[in-house]
């Protein structure tokens, strides 16, 4: 018998079942949660991640659990919630922490020897657990991964992960609104418990299976749904809402080895009993005591949608506690329980003897509490939600030319990958101040690094000539699109002091304009052909007081778009109005008509306004032969763009048409009108005829008949290359 006693206590304490809610009321409040109207988990948010905006509940954007299940983001997080409490046996002793000395779940024999406190557990903030895959930390490494990971498949994976994993750690924050979650008060109705505690309660005195009178009650008879959103987020970074949430932990605890502070823990702590700590606890205070008639009690319970009561106690009356339940979040929501706990008709005989008084919970003080609890519980769960998403980047076009990127439109040689290996990106931090101390307090990004992702698939239908630059994209067909989505990561950019790191990114924010960093992609390019190309800045480092934060920006931007200057003189018209080729005149010399230089400007303003500074200038454009630059330009902006024959001369400014290949959200390839880059032709003034194809001349046949037709509408000649100073 001794030598079994101690195998059995062992795999009782080891597997202990002490959950706070059960599953099904975590999954109710956590979706409660992500549907507050003060949550922040909102199509914009989905925008800023670079998602979909379909909405959380969404079927037509799905990623996969770690159990392999396919599921909507809000699925995946309503998910992980309730999955918490399954991944082991020893789960539920993760579950347990108390605010006044931040410890663990303390156990009889074994202590807390097999406990983890529940922050430390669910934020690896201060220690990592090897078993530990769904904690805050581990969410951020899940979202960096989602963001930066070199196939789809790896992405999506962890864009799963990262949603599951939220809904876990706002399972600790629903644990933390259950008193005995927060009082080392064990509880267990696993059958384990049931079998150890025959020996427990003979040899040490002490019942193993304690059932949660608590949690049953909630498990049976939830409140009205009307409760669940009556608190709001806890956070919000809207009017920075919630005072003192300077990091995570902040959501467990502001006042460590206290209970004054905001956290849901404090709260809880000082202000509701649990069944084995109604007289242990200095808090909360009773006030005074009253009775009053069972009917009564039952009458208003049942106004209020709650259980009736048998009606064999009508004549009976029962008597309450009251305390005061300080809410120091927010100050006005603090108020009186009026059914803290019951009072026994024996305590007053009890204490004048100099006896603990008998105090006890039931039903109702149950549904008191709860009236309070589950509510911030809820509430503590969005916050804590919105507060991991709190981080904001702005980015946009460098000014005044507002171009993200330039390449050549010929590559160095017909092998030569073509593309963009470098852009150019004005950011700056534009997350909301917390509210610290009664003061806004900046949440700076003072120390990390920035890295550019450029997500896109490829038209594979697009054909270049590697001679002349002239190519040909058919209509707006999937057939054209490359199957899966590709992203190039650039080398990062550290962000820092320069006083201490030189050549360290200083991160504007507050009234600070926006500053340009600069970004190379060293293992891939932005290709010419790119379609559904969108660009994204992530940020990880120090946010506040937060360390290893991860922040991104998404920005759906132009796809590469072609700007080019052509030297149409080999063909002109003469005093009759007949097109002649220059090269038919006697003594001709083309070195006349040759351009020594052509100069690239861009920037926002019409001519005559001056446009931003030079980007590039090309080499020597002989008649019939054009110069081009592909640009990267946002597609919702008016981008000019203007040329320059010499140093001295000016062009008039051409409005750009950025060029959009997408697929819409019903799956659909919108192209925008692509440019054809064939001749135009000048008069005998230098004055700019025509510079399209020649159906808009009249010629309805084959582009190879209209050719042969008007000669000036003949592909232009060779390209020259164009050295790319951006």
């Amino acid at each position: 018998m001794r030598k079994l006693l101690p195998v059995v206590m062992l795999g009782a304490f080891c597997c202990w079942n002490a959950h706070a809610y059960e599953e099904p009321f975590h999954e109710d409040m956590t979706l409660e949660a992500l549907m507050l109207p003060s949550s922040e988990l909102t199509t914009d948010l989905l925008k800023s991640l670079g998602l979909k905006e379909f909405g959380l509940e969404s079927g037509r954007q799905q990623f996969r659990t770690s159990t392999n299940q396919q599921k909507s983001i809000a699925g995946l997080i309503v998910f992980g919630s309730s999955y918490e409490d399954a991944l082991d046996e020893k789960q539920a002793l993760r579950h347990f922490w108390n605010p006044l000395d931040g410890s663990p779940l303390n156990l009889p024999i074994v202590g807390t020897s097999r406990s983890e406190p529940s922050p430390g557990w669910a934020l690896e903030d201060q220690t990592s657990y090897e078993l530990q895959q769904f904690s805050y930390q581990d969410a951020r490494g899940y979202l960096l991964q989602a963001l930066t990971a070199p196939t789809k498949t790896q992405r999506d994976r962890n864009w799963g992960l990262l949603f599951q994993t939220l809904g876990h750690v706002g399972h600790h924050m629903q644990d933390m609104a259950q008193p005995q979650h927060v009082r080392n008060d064990p509880h267990c109705d696993d059958w384990k418990c049931w079998a150890g505690g025959i020996f427990t309660h003979l040899f040490i005195q002490y019942d193993l299976h304690h059932p949660s009178g608590y949690e049953r009650w909630t498990t049976a008879h939830p409140p009205a749904p009307s409760v669940f959103a009556r608190y709001g987020a806890a956070y919000s970074s809207v009017g920075a809402q919630g005072e003192g949430f300077a990091a995570p932990r902040a959501f467990w605890s502001t006042t460590p080895g206290s209970v004054d502070g905001t956290g849901i823990g404090e709260y809880t702590n000082r202000g509701f009993f649990s069944v084995n700590t109604l007289n242990s606890y200095a808090r909360p205070e009773v006030l005074r005591t009253y009775s009053m008639d069972l009917a009564v009690v039952c009458s208003e319970e049942v106004a209020k949608g709650r259980p009736g009561c048998p009606s064999s106690i009508s004549t009976e009356k029962i008597s309450f506690g009251v305390t005061y339940v300080t809410d120091t979040l927010r100050p006005p929501l603090s108020t009186e329980n009026l059914r803290a706990f019951t009072v026994s008709i024996y305590d007053e005989d009890l204490e004048r003897a100099g006896y603990a008084p008998v105090r006890s919970l039931n039903r109702f003080t149950y549904d008191a509490a709860m009236d309070f609890l589950v509510e911030r519980a809820v509430g503590y769960t969005a916050g804590l939600f919105n507060y991991f998403f709190r981080g904001k980047l702005i980015i946009e076009a460098p000014k005044p030319q507002y171009v993200f990127a330039l390449a050549d439109q010929m590559p160095p040689t017909p092998s030569s990958p073509q593309g963009f290996d470098q852009i150019k990106v004005a950011v700056k931090n534009a997350t909301p101040d917390l509210v610290l101390n009664g003061i806004p307090t900046p949440q700076e990004m003072s120390a990390g690094e920035l890295i550019a992702v450029a997500r896109f698939h490829r038209d594979m239908c697009f054909t270049p000539d590697p001679t002349s630059g002239v190519y040909y994209t058919p209509g707006p067909s999937l057939v054209c699109q490359s199957p899966e989505e590709e992203i190039v990561v650039s080398n990062p950019v550290i962000v820092g002091d320069p006083a201490s790191e030189p050549g360290a990114f200083t991160m504007p924010s507050g009234t600070s304009p926006a500053e340009t960093a600069t970004f190379e992609f060293p293992s891939g390019r932005i290709p010419i052909n790119a379609t559904d190309l969108v660009l994204q800045l992530v940020y990880q480092g120090t946010l506040g007081d937060e360390q290893n934060a991860v922040v991104v920006q998404t920005l759906d931007i132009a796809e590469p778009t072609l700007v080019d200057a052509s030297n149409d003189l080999d063909y002109y018209f003469d005093s009759e109005g007949v097109v002649r080729r220059a090269a038919d005149q006697p003594g001709y010399d083309p070195e006349g008509d040759t351009l020594q230089s052509v100069s690239f400007f861009f920037g926002r303003d019409e001519f005559p306004v001056t446009l931003g500074s030079e980007y590039s200038i090309s080499g020597r454009v002989a008649p019939g032969e054009h110069v081009g630059v592909w640009a990267l330009v946002r597609k919702d902006e008016d981008i000019y763009y203007g040329t320059a024959y010499c140093p001295s001369c000016g062009y008039p400014a051409i409005g750009m048409v950025p060029r959009r290949v997408e697929t819409d959200d019903d799956g659909t390839l919108l192209r925008s009108p692509q440019p054809y880059f064939w001749r135009g032709y000048y008069n005998n003034n230098g004055t700019t005829i025509h510079t399209t194809i020649p159906a808009a001349a009249g010629c309805t046949g084959t582009l190879a008949e209209c050719i042969s037709r008007f000669p000036a509408y003949s592909p232009l000649g060779p390209v020259g290359h164009v050295n790319v100073v951006y």
